[in-house]
């Protein structure tokens, strides 16, 4: 443990990242970019990096070491190939999940001038016969190695997600690339609307992506080369939907809208039914039997935190967190009477509601109190 407290991670972060800025930069150059892969490859503190991390997931694999130790030097190598390829198929537009600031980017791109319509798209069957040959030839990457990753890849494995995710990054971008090039062209024939240096304006959040278009017409004309390329590359659309903002777009627990130059982009019903529906299942669990009242509290305030910071910044929130704050207080109150049947209502309201500094009456126990639903958290 000495020795693991001696090594300064935030340096080993940072040459990293440094690393693989070299290596997107020189992603035009195949065998500059190629040696700053194998650099990144070979580096001793970048693998005992890795190392560190495959410990945490699967700590298992240390402890039969003797057994595991072929399955640990594939993980450390795959790790190693994941930090190497992805600055190569990154983008600005692909959002990321934890992003506290995804709600005013997702404003942001729907807000445009250009924005009309959105085409939504989920790829799927990205390692069949077509896709791998592909693969080959434009990944980055050995193709020894790659074949044999293809081979013995366990599906449910992490190392899969990441190399899914940039296998997927890298056909949306190369599709993205081969639109950009066609416009002219389907312009010159009278076929789409065109301006010069016009690129696709498009985001890619959680595996979906999101195209958006001024007119129906350029619409139409894309999703026609998107299944050209689709299947041209031996992909599946999984998932398809194509929608005006002014009927408005239910996405990702938002709705979003343009009418008449007015642009809103609220919580959906269905992200609100969702969510009490989890407190009323959570509720009526019959774990619940066996935990203290604090310790329900303290649980129920994790679930309303963890919702509120993803959406305590939408439009109309004041209005949400009164039908939320009422739907709780009575969700709260059926379950203290059942838990609780030889007790009045009186004798329940005296124990467990209290006033609080602003004049409010909270639900708590011991230093436990349950939270409201509010603006800021």
């Amino acid at each position: 443990m000495k020795k693991n407290n001696l090594i300064n991670w935030n340096f080993i972060f940072r040459k990293i990242k440094n690393i693989q800025k070299r290596i997107k930069k020189n992603k035009n150059n195949y065998r500059r970019c190629r040696n700053l892969q194998r650099l990144m490859l070979k580096t001793r503190f970048i693998q005992l990096l890795v190392i560190k991390q495959i410990y945490k997931q699967n700590s298992f694999l240390f402890i039969e070491i003797t057994n595991q130790h072929f399955l640990l030097k594939k993980k450390i190598q795959y790790r190693l190939w994941i930090l190497a390829l992805s600055p190569l198929y990154t983008n600005s537009n692909f959002l990321d999940i934890k992003d506290k600031k995804i709600y005013f980017k997702f404003c942001n791109f729907f807000k445009n001038p250009t924005t009309n319509y959105i085409s939504v798209n989920y790829f799927s069957n990205f390692l069949n016969k077509k896709s791998k040959k592909w693969l080959l030839t434009n990944l980055f990457i050995e193709k020894k190695f790659f074949i044999n990753w293809i081979i013995e890849i366990d599906y449910l494995s992490s190392e899969y997600t990441l190399l899914r995710k940039i296998i997927k990054n890298l056909f949306f971008l190369q599709f993205i690339s081969f639109f950009n090039k066609t416009q002219e062209i389907l312009y010159l024939k009278k076929e789409y609307i065109y301006q010069k240096n016009q690129s696709l304006n498009f985001i890619e959040y959680n595996g979906f992506f999101l195209i958006a278009f001024k007119n129906k017409k350029n619409l139409l004309v894309f999703q026609k080369y998107l299944f050209y390329f689709v299947q041209n590359h031996g992909l599946s659309l999984k998932y398809e939907k194509v929608c005006s903002l002014t009927q408005g777009l239910d996405f990702s627990g938002w709705i979003f809208q343009k009418k008449n130059n007015n642009f809103s982009a609220v919580i959906s019903p269905k992200n609100l039914y969702n969510h009490q529906r989890q407190i009323r299942r959570y509720l009526k669990h019959p774990s619940l039997k066996n935990k203290s009242v604090d310790q329900v509290i303290f649980e129920l305030n994790q679930k309303i935190i963890s919702w509120q910071k993803f959406y305590s910044c939408s439009m109309k929130y004041s209005q949400t967190c009164s039908i939320m704050n009422k739907f709780l207080f009575r969700q709260i109150w059926v379950w203290i009477k059942k838990r609780s049947k030889n007790r009045n209502s009186r004798w329940l309201f005296e124990r467990y509601w209290k006033q609080s500094k602003t004049k409010n009456w909270t639900f708590s126990l011991n230093d436990e109190t349950l939270i409201f639903y509010k603006k800021k958290i």
